[in-house]
């Protein structure tokens, strides 16, 4: 692990900054089951709030202290809705996954959607949808690459994990390619790696969409080895807008529709 200590532009302001008052900005109280509390917060001059790095730093802190010294953090992603008041210390709850199922009591996704295509509740075009358009492609890099180099397969497959994620909410809304899509740019995209894989082999995205609505999507992906071993799971969230054509021929349709409701 590394640390980067940021100081004021001001040298008449800047602290000096030692291990030890590294520790003690990083270091949290245990004050319940998995609860943890800040012993200290900075509020860097002329910032809106307390400094991000620092409670995300706790937070991490606080989410180690639950788990055995051999774990290692692998990913984390964070947002920042509201400033920080440095006077008022954060609560950090550690959530602890429980009660999930074996593998032996789940059905794979083919089966699942074989039982979902036999469903009678099921609308027919939902399933010619399923048949069609199930999500998901194979991909690795053209080129072979160092096998000892786990930052650069590591880097590659994220750099294809924003491939087609989006369009997955695109086909969420019954709609082909980018047919009738005005624009689409990615707002937020997140990755966590699970297992080491190497990108210059074959590598399956099964991908997602659990809703997409008010010119915004949001996808899931999950990324497989030959073996079927989860390598990676991903997220974004995105815009998603129609055409100006396409929205004037859904409003012309609105009417014929909601006759038919």
């Amino acid at each position: 692990m590394s640390s980067a200590i940021f100081s004021s532009a001001k040298p008449e302001v800047q602290p000096q900054i030692t291990d030890n008052s590294v520790m003690r900005a990083l270091a949290v109280e245990e004050i319940d089951a998995d609860v943890y509390i800040s012993t200290e917060l900075w509020h860097p001059p002329g910032s809106r709030g307390a400094y991000g790095g620092q409670m995300i730093a706790q937070a991490l802190r606080s989410a180690w202290n639950t788990v055995p010294e051999d774990f290692h953090a692998h990913s984390m992603h964070n947002y920042f809705l509201i400033p920080g008041n440095s006077d008022i210390p954060v609560i950090y709850h550690a959530a602890i996954p429980s009660n999930i199922p074996q593998p032996e009591d789940l059905i794979d996704d083919i089966e699942r959607i074989e039982q979902l295509l036999e469903d009678p509740t099921v609308h027919a075009a939902d399933k010619d949808l399923m048949k069609k358009f199930i999500d998901g492609q194979w991909f690795k890099a053209r080129e072979s690459l160092p096998v000892n180099d786990r930052v650069l397969h590591a880097c590659v497959i994220l750099y294809a994990s924003d491939s087609g994620i989006l369009m997955s909410s695109v086909r969420a809304n019954r709609m082909i390619g980018r047919r009738g899509i005005g624009m689409m740019a990615s707002l937020d995209h997140s990755i966590w790696f699970h297992a080491p894989a190497h990108a210059d082999e074959w590598l399956y995205y099964d991908l997602e969409s659990p809703c997409s609505t008010d010119e915004r999507g949001v996808a899931f992906g999950r990324i497989f080895n030959r073996q079927g071993v989860l390598v990676a799971t991903t997220s974004q969230e995105g815009i998603v807008r129609l055409s100006k054509a396409e929205q004037e021929k859904r409003k012309a349709n609105m009417p014929a529709i909601q006759s038919r409701m």
